[in-house]
C-alpha cells in the first residue's frame, strides 16, 4: 500500500474573502464571528461536512456529548484490543520497510557533515531553523560522528544573498570538508542553487576532490515546485531524502531511484516524555490553511471547559520560541493538536506529529492519510474529521485523562520501537543508493 496524494495540491483557496475575513476575526480574538465566517466559507466551497458530518474509521459522531462519551470510550477499547491482539494491521511504513531494515550498517561507523541554515528568514526578522535539531542532533543521538556548517549566506538564493559573502563562506565550507573528510554530506536541498551560493557544481567539486556521498534533505514536498528542486539536485546527489510517504513526488522525479521517503528523525534530548503535564492543550504553528478554523472551535471548547492552554499561531517571525522552548511546551502538554491541510486539496504529515508523540503527548490530528501511513488511528493518535468531533475529543480526553495518557504512552512506545534516531539513520545511511556512487 502506497500513499496517494490528492490532485492539484497547489490550488490554495485561502485568498477567498470569507476565509480571509474569518482569519482576521480569529486573529483579533472574535471567535464567534470567525466561527460564523468559516461556516459560510465552508458552505460556499461545498465542505460544510467539516462542521459536523465528516468522520473517520466509523468513530462515534453524536451531536450530544453525553451520548458520545460512552460510545467513544467503547470505540477506543475495541480499537486498542484489536491492536493488542494482532488483529489490526501494522502501519504501511512499518510493514513495508521491515525486511529492508534487517541488514543495515551501524550508522555510528559513518562520519556525516551537515549543511543547513541557522535561521529561517521571512522579512526583516528571523527565527531559528529546526533542521539543526531534527537532522544533526538526531544523528548525534544515533552515535554518528557529526559536524555542521551554518549556510545562511550560501543557501536560499531567492531570499537575496549578498554577493559579498558567499565566496568567503564557500571557501570556509570547503576547508571544513577537507579537515573532516566526511563519508557523507547532508545538505538542505529546499531550493534551486544559483551561480554565487551553494549549487550542484560546487557539490560536484567536493565530491570529486574528497569523495563523500551526497544526500539532499527536503521536507514535506507537498507542492509542485519541489519537483523542480529535486530534479536540480538529482544531477549531483546520491540520494534525496524527504519526510512524507512515497507517492506522486517520487514518480515525478527525473531520478526516482535516488529518492528515499523516511520518518522524521527527532532529537530525543529535546522531545521526550515529561511526567509533569501542566498544560491541558497546546498548539504553536504558522497560519496554514484551515488552522484558524480548527483553532476557533478548539479555543471555544477549551474556554468552556476551563482548560489551561498554550495555543498560538504565528507568521514565522522572531516572536517564535526557540526549538528547546517549543519542545518544553510539548513535553508539558497532555494534548497537542495538529492540522494537516495545506490547501483545499493537499494534506501532509508535519514534524509536529513526531515531536508530540515522542514527547508522550496525546496527538489530536486532522484526519490525514499520510499520518496513518506511519501510525495506527485511535491507538497512537486521535484523528478528527469535523469541528464538532474535535470539540468532543478535547472534552473526552480532558474528562478521561487515563485514556489520554494511555494513548500517549502507546504512541511513545511505538516511536521508540520503530522510529528512533538510530533506526532512521541506519535506514538512510544503509540504503542501496549509498552503497555505490550513482552521482555524476
Amino acid at each position: 500500500m502506497k500513499w496517494t496524494a490528492p490532485a492539484d495540491p497547489d490550488n490554495i483557496v485561502a485568498g477567498d474573502s470569507l476565509y480571509s475575513r474569518g482569519v482576521q476575526c480569529f486573529g483579533e480574538g472574535k471567535l464567534e464571528e470567525s466561527k460564523r465566517l468559516f461556516e459560510s466559507y465552508l458552505d460556499a466551497i461545498g465542505r460544510s461536512d467539516l462542521l459536523k458530518d465528516h468522520v473517520t474509521d466509523d468513530c462515534p459522531n453524536e451531536e450530544d456529548y453525553a451520548t458520545f462519551e460512552p460510545l467513544f470510550r467503547d470505540f477506543l477499547t475495541r480499537k486498542r484490543l484489536s491492536w493488542e491482539t494482532g488483529n489490526s494491521p501494522l502501519p504501511p511504513f512499518v510493514r513495508d520497510s521491515a525486511a529492508s531494515m534487517a541488514d543495515r550498517t551501524d550508522p555510528s561507523a559513518t562520519k556525516v557533515f551537515f549543511i543547513f541554515p541557522q535561521y529561517i528568514y521571512n522579512n526583516d526578522r528571523h527565527i531559528e531553523c529546526d533542521i539543526n535539531d531534527h537532522l544533526y542532533e538526531s544523528a548525534v543521538n544515533a552515535g554518528i560522528r557529526a559536524e555542521y556548517f551554518f549556510g545562511d549566506r550560501i543557501l536560499y538564493p531567492h531570499l537575496g544573498l549578498d554577493p559579498a559573502h558567499p565566496k568567503e563562506d564557500l571557501a570556509k565550507l570547503r576547508e571544513r570538508i577537507r579537515e573532516m573528510r566526511p563519508d557523507v554530506i547532508v545538505f538542505d536541498a529546499n531550493f534551486v542553487g544559483d551561480d554565487i551560493g551553494l549549487n550542484a557544481a560546487f557539490l560536484r567539486m567536493l565530491k570529486k576532490e574528497f569523495g563523500p556521498k551526497l544526500i539532499g534533505f527536503m521536507g514535506d514536498v507537498w507542492a509542485r515546485h519541489w519537483i523542480k528542486i529535486a530534479n536540480y539536485w538529482n544531477s549531483v546527489a546520491d540520494m534525496i531524502v524527504y519526510i512524507v510517504p512515497e507517492g506522486p513526488f517520487l514518480k515525478a522525479s527525473t531520478s526516482s531511484d535516488k529518492m528515499l521517503s523516511t520518518p522524521y528523525p527527532v532529537n530525543s534530548r529535546n522531545f521526550f516524555p515529561d511526567p509533569v503535564k501542566n498544560l491541558d492543550l497546546s498548539f504553536f504553528g504558522s497560519y496554514a490553511y484551515l488552522r484558524p478554523f480548527w483553532l476557533t472551535h478548539a479555543l471555544r471548547a477549551a474556554a468552556r471547559l476551563g482548560l489551561k492552554t498554550n495555543i498560538r499561531e504565528h507568521e514565522r517571525t522572531s516572536d517564535c520560541p526557540t526549538v528547546a522552548e517549543y519542545a518544553e511546551i510539548l513535553r508539558r502538554s497532555r494534548m497537542v493538536m495538529n492540522f494537516s491541510s495545506r490547501s483545499a486539496q493537499a494534506k501532509i504529515i508535519t514534524g509536529r506529529v513526531w515531536q508530540a508523540l515522542n514527547s508522550g503527548a496525546l496527538l489530536l490530528e486532522e484526519e490525514n492519510e499520510q499520518t496513518r501511513y506511519f501510525f495506527v488511528p485511535f491507538v497512537h493518535y486521535a484523528p478528527f474529521g469535523n469541528a464538532r468531533q474535535l470539540g468532543h475529543f478535547i472534552e473526552f480526553f480532558h474528562k478521561n485523562p487515563d485514556q489520554a495518557d494511555l494513548m500517549g504512552r502507546s504512541a511513545l512506545v511505538f516511536c521508540q520501537e520503530h522510529y528512533g534516531a538510530a533506526a532512521i539513520w541506519k535506514r538512510i545511511l544503509g540504503a542501496p543508493q549509498m552503497q555505490a556512487s550513482v552521482g555524476s
